[in-house]
């Protein structure tokens, strides 16, 4: 099974968007049975690693992904706590 990164969010005025399009993209992938890694960035910056189905279960009007502390990837500075390591993917897209 192929292993696909989707990413989306971020601090732009795109970031509703950025959200609405992955959610399209991530439905699709999953329905093709690809291997799906969603990174979420906030309007912070913060990037995350979040579920499809968290993804999917966002409202499609006011999109907003679930997060916690747990979910973090990148480490801000003055952070010395683990954060999750991703498997290297096959593929990327960028929403």
């Amino acid at each position: 099974m192929k292993s696909i990164w989707v990413m989306c969010g971020g601090k732009s005025s795109e970031h509703k968007i950025s959200i609405a399009s992955a959610r399209n993209v991530v439905a699709a992938l999953l329905e093709a049975e690809f291997s799906v890694s969603v990174v979420y960035i906030d309007r912070q910056g913060l990037w995350y690693l979040v579920s499809p189905e968290s993804l999917l279960q966002s409202s499609t009007s006011t999109p907003r992904v679930k997060t916690s502390p747990e979910q973090r990837l990148a480490v801000t500075p003055g952070e010395t706590r683990p954060f999750h390591k991703l498997d290297k993917p096959q593929e990327a897209l960028i929403c």
